[in-house]
């Protein structure tokens, strides 16, 4: 593993980033919190996009490399520097897209837009805005750019539901799909299964936006409720080359912080 460590906030910024893409084959980045006691937030990255960068909250990041066996990739290639409190650091670029705006301080908003053919998912502008530890956080995750025939989309209103493509046929192979579902500042997201048939470490679900770190799903057990920890989620369902099931049907429900949820059923 590597251990950075810094007294600043640190910016991780990959280079090259090539996982032969299941459950086994991954980085994992620990980004260390300190509130009243030291804590672990961790992400799990793997496959072939090149991630987001990575801004700590604390002065440290860990980073391990898991493979298998089996099929290799070239791995990656990431640099980092130590980030001031009042900066954001760049939220990245869009793979088919474009970003305006040059400065990342708080204060400072980025714009995002595509390339034709493509179709922006998620806000377009990110705002640098100061946080109650001391430190800066963009508002938003940055959004990305799928192709006008493609899977996923961006989600508002009070409730609805995601399902992969051709459910309940059985999804594609090679399949790539994202999901934002945006509810209104202040505002969390309620997620409920209802089916839940994917093959089993190959084909996977990240669900993100919650407390901690990123969820990951496989197989065919239903997962629990989840609940955000902000004003979106955000899920990503990868299928590689081989076998096709049901795939998954989850249900969305906005609520008003401080409300209770009532979890309807999925008809």
């Amino acid at each position: 593993g590597f251990l950075i460590r810094i007294r600043a906030n640190i910016y991780l910024a990959f280079q090259t980033f090539d996982f032969n893409k299941n459950i086994y084959n991954f980085a994992v980045v620990f980004k260390l919190i300190y509130f009243n006691f030291f804590i672990f937030s961790s992400l799990r990255l793997t496959g072939f996009q090149l991630p987001s960068p990575i801004v700590s909250t604390g002065s440290r990041l860990t980073l391990w490399l898991l493979s298998d066996y089996a099929v290799s990739g070239q791995g990656f290639k990431a640099v980092y520097e130590a980030l001031p409190s009042y900066t954001c650091g760049n939220p990245g670029q869009l793979l088919n897209g474009y970003q305006q705006g040059s400065t990342f301080n708080i204060g400072d908003k980025i714009r995002y837009s595509c390339s034709p053919g493509y179709v922006l998912e998620g806000h377009t502008t990110l705002s640098c805005l100061a946080t109650s530890t001391g430190t800066a956080a963009w508002d938003f995750p940055l959004p990305y750019c799928r192709a006008d025939d493609g899977c996923g989309g961006t989600l508002r209103g009070q409730s609805g539901v995601i399902t992969t493509p051709n459910y309940p046929a059985e999804y594609n192979n090679n399949a790539d799909c994202t999901w934002t579902v945006l509810a209104e500042p202040g505002d969390t997201i309620a997620l409920v299964f209802s089916d839940f048939q994917l093959e089993d470490d190959y084909d996977l679900l990240e669900v993100s936006g919650t407390d901690g770190p990123s969820q990951w799903f496989t197989g065919p057990n239903l997962p629990s409720p989840i609940i955000s920890s902000k004003n979106w989620l955000r899920l990503h369902f990868t299928s590689d080359g081989n076998h096709r099931l049901r795939g998954f049907s989850a249900q969305y429900q906005g609520k008003i912080k401080g409300e209770l949820i009532e979890h309807q059923k999925v008809l």
